[in-house]
């Protein structure tokens, strides 16, 4: 479940990154929080909660002791 608030953080993040300040203008760009910026929050933050369920799922199968370790991560693999 997405809380408005940090709906509304992030796509204040997503909207300042779009106009970041630089040293001709060292103070960014105010911008205006429209929908299409609380459409990608909204899109960033379900995708980080799948993926963080995915991981938790993945992990809760391992047995005690065990460690997920991707393919590209192990030594024993020459």
């Amino acid at each position: 479940m997405m809380i408005d608030d940090e709906v509304e953080a992030v796509a204040r993040a997503i909207a300042r990154a779009r106009h970041p300040a630089s040293p001709e203008n060292p103070t960014p760009v105010p911008e205006t929080v429209s929908e299409h910026h609380r459409d990608l929050a909204r899109l960033t933050i379900a995708t980080l909660a799948r993926h963080r369920a995915a991981k938790a799922e993945s992990s809760d199968k391992l047995g005690p002791g065990e460690m997920e370790h991707p393919a590209a991560d192990r030594h024993d693999m020459d």
